[in-house]
């Protein structure tokens, strides 16, 4: 067994790598008990190994090392974003300024989509990055999440405690967290068909545009004419392809 981890901005995700299947992702929002690696992993078996996707920063990454090391006896392995992997070539200038995690969802959907893809990630912020039939990331896009705005909006104009309501993009407000949160899907639900639609008319109709992230549900635009797909395990099997788990990629 391989335990396949994404340390993400808000949240953890993680799933076990087993007989060349991998399971089903699991996720626990980030807290400072001492207590927090025990009881995402507590039922976990020891693991072979443990590859890790960090963007939580250097705190979180000791405490995960820490805690396998006591517990497991097992050595942690961080993967990092590359020039190159599994047939896709990293668009920024500099590699290794792409978050690890962006570069795995990439990687992952590009095995599954050779045809060309939109991988969007949507999580603390939403990211769109295309990547052209033949592997070329040509780069990507990087908003405020649906979290991240409601916060902004509540702090800089001053309309008080805004609370996630549930309303739908094409419902008009009738108070202001309905409002706030309405506009913000409409916001981000607007910017990805957009985006979808400019690239898939450059590309040829073959694009596919794929989501992942906890956000991925709220984020999905209505009322279009592209067929999105979702993929809650986008990251982590881009993990396994990044650490060299599997070299058949998704099936």
């Amino acid at each position: 067994m391989i335990l396949l981890v994404d340390l993400g901005n808000s949240r953890m995700k993680w799933a076990c790598w087993i007989a060349g299947v991998l399971q089903a992702p699991e996720a626990l929002t980030y807290d400072s008990d001492e207590d927090f690696f025990h009881r995402a992993w507590a039922g976990l078996g020891v693991p072979d190994a443990v590859y890790v996707a960090n963007v939580a920063g250097g705190e979180m990454a000791v405490r995960l090392q820490d805690w396998v090391r006591e517990q497991w006896q097992c050595a942690v392995k961080f993967v990092k974003s590359s020039r190159q992997c599994a047939g896709v070539t990293n668009g920024y200038e500099r590699p290794e300024q792409l978050g690890v995690d962006r570069w795995a969802a990439i990687v992952a959907a590009y095995q599954r989509y050779p045809q060309g893809v939109v991988v969007v990630d949507c999580g603390t912020a939403v990211t769109l990055d295309v990547v052209e039939p033949g592997g070329r990331h040509l780069g990507g896009l990087i908003v405020p999440g649906l979290g991240m705005m409601r916060s902004a909006l509540q702090a800089a104009a001053g309309i008080g405690n805004v609370v996630d309501c549930g309303v739908g993009p094409a419902d008009l407000g009738t108070d202001t967290s309905m409002a706030v949160e309405s506009g913000i899907r409409c916001a981000i639900q607007g910017l990805l068909d957009s985006a979808c639609g400019t690239w898939q008319s450059k590309a040829g109709d073959g694009m596919s545009c794929v989501l992942t992230g906890g956000d991925a549900e709220r984020c999905l635009p209505d009322n279009t004419d592209k067929a999105w797909q979702i993929h809650d395990d986008l990251v982590l099997m881009g993990v396994a392809i990044l650490a060299g788990v599997t070299e058949r990629g998704m099936e």
